[in-house]
């Protein structure tokens, strides 16, 4: 392993930085999924604020519908403001949805990041082949392919980190248009 990082040069240490933020991210990402899923009881929660909207929802009614920490949290803020619930209701939704935005400019980022770190590297070991082969009188096979295997490397590392990145940043974003979804649903249900 190394030597497969000395063989990149020194642009594998910012892939490498890439790719430990991007692991972290995407780990802090799962588990934050795990425990908030999202809207599960849509036609649960639709019920639950309108009886909050005509005001004619108990204390004991709201405890037997099961709502996820999301849920919770979104009716949690609308039954203060019964004025105007779908009003209310966006506003903690939108606080929702900025939650659940976190990192994800950070992966977007390093998706973007990483190949174009490969490709400076790519760039970088052509030019110290092509110095290499210009400095010496007679042409060194060696110093050649020394350019050439920090090329190959940092491009590989690059498009690697980009992929594996690549694969949870569109599952959290899946996950994060599904609730937008859910809540465009429930806005159009408390506004008719």
């Amino acid at each position: 392993m190394w030597e497969y990082f000395q063989t990149g040069g020194y642009l594998m240490a910012p892939l490498v930085a890439c790719s430990v933020i991007s692991l972290s991210v995407v780990i802090e990402r799962l588990i934050f999924w795990f425990r908030c899923p999202g809207i599960t009881n849509l036609s649960e929660l639709i019920t639950l604020l309108s009886k909050n909207s005509s005001q004619q929802s108990t204390e004991s009614e709201k405890v037997d519908i099961k709502l996820n920490s999301h849920e919770k949290k979104i009716t949690a803020f609308t039954s203060k403001d019964c004025s105007n619930v779908s009003e209310s209701f966006r506003l903690s939704a939108t606080c929702e949805i900025e939650e659940m935005n976190r990192g994800m400019m950070i992966l977007s980022t390093i998706i973007t990041l990483a190949p174009l770190l490969g490709i400076l590297g790519t760039v970088v070991g052509i030019i110290d082949s092509f110095y290499a082969i210009g400095a010496s009188s007679k042409a060194n096979p060696q110093l050649v392919s020394k350019g050439i295997a920090q090329a190959l490397t940092t491009t590989a590392a690059g498009l690697s980190i980009a992929i594996i990145t690549l694969i949870p940043f569109n599952y959290f974003q899946t996950r994060i248009n599904r609730y937008c979804d859910a809540i465009d649903n429930i806005v159009r249900t408390l506004d008719n």
